[in-house]
């Protein structure tokens, strides 16, 4: 590995992913300029320092108002269950997750991905570790002309002072004897992080190209490994694409033109309200004024002349309302390229504006966002797929207590699904121990004790098994009407079901096709099922010579009939049931059964099962 070429290929694709990009012939792009110009624009700024002239933010306003329009939240996020039966899991995943994420403040990284791509137009996230944040897109450099981000290698500068390089590079190389600069009043050093595919002439080896993570600064290389192009942390977003070119188009690019056409319509009007309130003057030269003397004159000031008619005030006439068209027609032109009508910021129409109008344009708004939010929807799904899910259920591995909270309908639901998890369980580590299938008695007395277990522990700190979410599950964002209209949803599922019920002969489980469906709408099917009462079976007189233990449900079997008295367990011969009659043998077989029950009970209060 040589150190001083591998610096060297850095800044050599830095500079050649600063080149513009050709769309088409003629038409190019240079993206760096572009993102720049959109965030001076939106804050304010000519491109060159004017102070005479008056910026008028045209771009702030529009740009602002669609961010507005495309709110996303964590609460937008549905996990579904790839598997028949495991829609409830899945809920509980969901709610999972979104914990997972509004811990790690992913509704504030939401909030600044959504403005930065209507800003800029693009924007990337990039995940290490647990913690997802989006850097600055101006630190970022990608080739401006990929298909998409898998093709293209990918550049990030970090700025290091002293204290955050001894943090983040404990693990590096040659990070001891780094020089800082001082230029910008406190020391600190720039890092540059690579990752793409580098040829053996720079890493060696006997592939030809290896894709890897490459970390230099302008001292010398400080860390490289070979990776997978999976393990790439980065990902990048768009807001609407460009045929041609990576990086999206933003609100700001969308109207340059308009911004610089409303600051000279509104530069122009400043100008002429000037002259006609000021006047302009026809001097006589030996009037003895000199210009300096009529531009420093103040409102009310008095001028001295030689004679009279040295001095006379030329008719400029009046601005006409006309003149305030202009401006009404480029703002016209903001609103039908971003749909950022009054209405979407919150503003009310002119009063002359007819309602069915009013009614056009706020569709025609909601279904330009609900396009761009599906796009961007789409998006997030698959970061969430690929960067955060596989690292979610790995830690969902791990058995632990967690607080699910909820209201007790799903509490309950909760608990019904830990029983029959735990359930299932035992009775695999049941047949392995008494090599048979265990009867209806041994399993309603294993759901007993699990049923005790659970009971001792608070309803919402719950202790799930690391195979409790052993299953296929997917993610999305549910975000349009196109894909998630409750009220159609419903209403397509009533005729649905209507339908289907009468066809004869239907071969379709009806109840099965309305779980999918209620499913599909993120919400469990289990959370509208029937209550159904347990009872416990009812065994009069208990098991004979079986003591319950304390706080059991087999405390609330109703004791034995009158006159009959429990065998003790350490009767050597278990007595009958009372339709057997008092102290009637038991069968060898029934007697064998008993005690089995009994030391299935003595290893279950043991913590053996």
């Amino acid at each position: 590995m040589i150190s001083e070429q591998l610096i060297q290929h850095i800044h050599t694709i830095r500079k050649r992913f600063e080149s513009p990009v050709e769309v088409c012939r003629g038409v190019r792009y240079d993206m760096r300029k572009i993102v720049e110009r959109s965030r001076r624009y939106y804050y304010g700024q000519f491109e060159q320092p004017e102070p005479s002239k008056r910026f008028i933010n045209l771009t702030k306003i529009l740009t602002d108002a669609v961010i507005k329009s495309i709110d996303l939240d964590t609460k937008d996020i549905t996990v579904f269950a790839r598997e028949p039966g495991k829609e409830f899991k899945a809920e509980i995943m969901r709610r999972l997750l979104r914990h997972w994420l509004t811990s790690n403040n992913f509704g504030i990284i939401l909030n600044d991905l959504l403005a930065s791509l209507v800003r800029d137009g693009s924007a990337v996230l990039k995940k290490v570790g647990d913690k997802i944040y989006r850097p600055n897109l101006l630190n970022i450099w990608v080739d401006p002309g990929a298909d998409n981000f898998q093709k293209t290698a990918i550049i990030e500068k970090h700025t290091y002072t002293p204290e955050e390089l001894r943090e983040v590079g404990k693990d590096w190389d040659n990070v001891n004897n780094i020089e800082f600069k001082t230029d910008k009043g406190a020391p600190y050093v720039d890092i540059y992080e690579m990752w793409g595919w580098f040829s053996k002439e720079l890493i060696g080896g006997s592939e030809p190209f290896n894709y890897g993570v490459l970390i230099a600064s302008d001292q010398g290389v400080h860390f490289f490994e070979k990776a997978d192009p999976e393990d790439n942390p980065f990902y990048f977003f768009v807001y609407e694409k460009v045929e041609g070119r990576l990086y999206g188009m933003g609100v700001p690019e969308t109207t340059f033109d308009l911004q610089v056409m409303l600051n000279e319509v509104i530069n122009l009007r400043l100008r002429n309200f000037y002259q006609v309130h000021s006047g302009i003057w026809e001097v006589t030269p030996d009037a003895g004024i000199r210009r300096e003397n009529l531009e420093n004159l103040e409102f009310g000031g008095i001028l001295f002349v030689n004679r009279p008619g040295a001095l006379r005030k030329l008719d400029t006439g009046e601005i006409k309302q006309s003149a305030y068209t202009e401006e009404q027609n480029i703002v016209s032109w903001g609103q039908r390229l971003t749909e950022a009508y009054e209405l979407v910021r919150g503003e009310n129409l002119p009063a002359s504006t007819p309602a069915t109008t009013a009614l056009i344009l706020s569709q025609r708004a909601q279904t330009k966002f609900d396009l761009i939010l599906e796009n961007i929807g789409l998006q997030l799904t698959e970061f969430l797929r690929n960067k955060i899910i596989p690292d979610f259920k790995k830690q969902l591995s791990q058995e632990k207590i967690i607080r699910i909270s909820g209201d007790m309908e799903f509490i309950k639901k909760l608990d019904e699904k830990l029983i029959e998890h735990y359930l299932t369980t035992r009775k695999i580590e049941f047949i392995k121990r008494m090599g048979r299938w265990p009867s209806d008695l041994e399993v309603q007395i294993l759901k007993e004790d699990i049923q005790k277990s659970l009971k001792g522990k608070s309803r919402y700190f719950v202790d799930l098994p690391k195979d409790f979410f052993n299953m296929d599950i997917d993610v999305e964002f549910n975000i349009t009407n196109e894909n998630f209209n409750k009220a159609v949803v419903s209403t397509d599922l009533r005729m649905l079901l209507a339908e289907l019920s009468r066809i004869p002969d239907l071969n379709l489980d009806l109840t099965k096709v309305a779980k999918k469906i209620i499913d599909l709408m993120g919400f469990a099917p289990e959370m509208f099922e029937k209550d159904v009462e347990e009872a416990m079976p009812q065994m009069q007189g208990g098991i004979p010579g079986m003591v319950p233990p304390e706080g059991s449900l087999s405390n609330l079997i109703p004791p034995a009939g009158p006159g009959m008295t429990p065998t003790p367990s350490a009767s050597p011969m278990p007595m009958g049931t009372p339709e057997e009659g008092p102290g009637t043998p038991l069968p060898p077989q029934e007697i064998a059964t008993r005690r089995t029950l009994q030391e299935l009970r003595k290893k279950i209060e043991m913590g053996e099962f």
